[in-house]
C-alpha cells in the first residue's frame, strides 16, 4: 500500500 493511495479519498480497490 503506497501512501498516496491512503491521501486520496478513494478506495484502495480503484488502484489496484
Amino acid at each position: 500500500m503506497h501512501p498516496t493511495l491512503r491521501a486520496n479519498p478513494f478506495p484502495e480497490r480503484l488502484f489496484t
